[in-house]
């Protein structure tokens, strides 16, 4: 995965930190998917967010994505995970673009949006739980 890529994403540098060989669809168990909206008064406009909460196949390690202004015909059509997830930055391939990200499941076209910003979180690393870790 080239890392200078994603290099905007929110919390990016965690990620790679416990993650650095990892590609995208390495998580590809879906724990929660939470799509909704939020109104921007400034801008005077619905801006549409989708959460979504994935695990490696065994659930030892766990991430929450964060897709932030999502837009485009939004697919998804998937039985609780997905072959081929995966982040594509649309600048490095079309700098005219809108969006910056798609996001995408390359191998069955379960998913296909687009946004643009995106938050990651790790949640947990070889079944521990990282905010626990960082009280300590």
């Amino acid at each position: 995965m080239d890392k200078e890529m994603y290099k905007d994403i929110r919390g990016i540098e965690k990620f790679f930190e416990h993650f650095p060989d990892k590609p995208w669809h390495y998580f590809h168990e879906i724990i929660e998917l939470r799509w909704y909206r939020e109104f921007d008064y400034e801008e005077w406009y619905n801006r549409f967010y989708i959460n979504l909460v994935m695990s490696d196949r065994e659930g030892k390690d766990i991430v929450s994505f964060l897709f932030k202004d999502v837009s485009g015909s939004c697919h998804m059509d998937f039985c609780g995970w997905m072959a081929g997830f995966d982040i594509v930055n649309l600048k490095y391939i079309d700098v005219n673009h809108e969006t910056r990200y798609e996001i995408m499941d390359f191998e069955d076209s379960d998913l296909h949006f687009f946004c643009s910003d995106i938050e990651i979180k790790v949640l947990s690393v070889n079944w521990k739980d990282q905010a626990e870790c960082s009280k300590e």
